[in-house]
């Protein structure tokens, strides 16, 4: 299981927002590139652990990982809570919920759950949403 340590609005394991998709190619190896819907303005870098997502100028916007990533922020496998911890461990931020999970703007974090467990967490840069 791959192991990914989040600093809100600077990195997610070894991506940094911001960083070049070249960059990131090199960093982390063999992926596939395709546009996430018809909606998208660019293609996304699929890795098998994690989704990035890029900006017109090809830098790193957003990173969403699933379960088979461990996501450590404040040294904790985010998802290994469910959605009462994860409100708890995040009370002191302003969470907004709504039908598909919570986000958390002040940290660049928004949480799909399915039956109150995270199935994805995307993280991105300032400005993003």
């Amino acid at each position: 299981m791959e192991s990914m340590n989040l600093t809100p609005y600077i990195s997610v394991g070894a991506i940094k927002f911001g960083e070049s998709r070249e960059e990131v190619r090199k960093n982390l190896g063999a992926y596939k590139e395709y546009k996430k819907n018809k909606f998208s303005t660019n293609t996304l870098d699929d890795f098998g652990f994690c989704q990035v997502f890029y900006d017109a100028l090809n830098k790193v916007e957003a990173v969403e990982m699933y379960r088979n990533v461990e996501l450590v922020y404040d040294n904790v496998n985010l998802f290994t809570l469910n959605k009462e911890q994860l409100v708890n461990l995040f009370q002191s931020h302003n969470i907004v919920e709504d039908e598909y999970g919570m986000s958390i703007p002040s940290l660049g974090l928004s949480i799909t759950l399915i039956d109150n467990q995270p199935d994805s967490i995307l993280a991105y840069q300032r400005g993003y949403m």
